[in-house]
């Protein structure tokens, strides 16, 4: 069973979504803002994260790149993210590109095209974990599969 972290303070949109989640048999945890995403993220494993971009406090973008910087300096190993938000500006879009969101998703979405998503960073993420050590040529054939 995929673990799913859910991270949005719009609790209208968050209920909904991880009711349905967890009836497609996901196991589904959510947080209301970014304040305790690093150290959950850190005790706990996760198969994906959905992360909101304007939360109460720090932005998605931020918490990213909170996320990416734990990364380097630890070795620890970030799930696949799917970004979320209302701004559908270039400027948006760039800077979740720089802060290595794996997708981007604009808000209003319907569900079915974050199930989507979700799948497809479950599977960047298997294909990750399973890459971890091996040569680059397998890791580019692993990938295309």
């Amino acid at each position: 069973m995929a673990r799913i972290l859910l991270i949005d303070d719009d609790s209208s949109f968050t209920g909904p979504f991880a009711a349905l989640l967890a009836e497609r048999g996901y196991e589904v945890v959510t947080l209301d803002n970014g304040d305790d995403l690093l150290e959950l993220l850190l005790e706990q494993d996760f198969d994906v994260v959905i992360l909101d971009n304007y939360l109460n406090g720090k932005s998605g973008v931020e918490i990213l790149h909170l996320l990416n910087r734990q990364e380097e300096d630890t070795g620890w190993h970030k799930p696949p993210v799917v970004l979320l938000t209302g701004d559908d500006s270039l400027d948006m879009e760039l800077r979740a590109r720089l802060a290595k969101s794996d997708f981007f998703l604009l808000k209003p979405c319907n569900y079915q095209e974050l199930e989507e998503r979700i799948e497809e960073a479950l599977k960047k993420g298997q294909a990750e974990k399973e890459s971890r050590g091996k040569d680059p040529d397998d890791i580019a054939e692993t990938v295309r599969k």
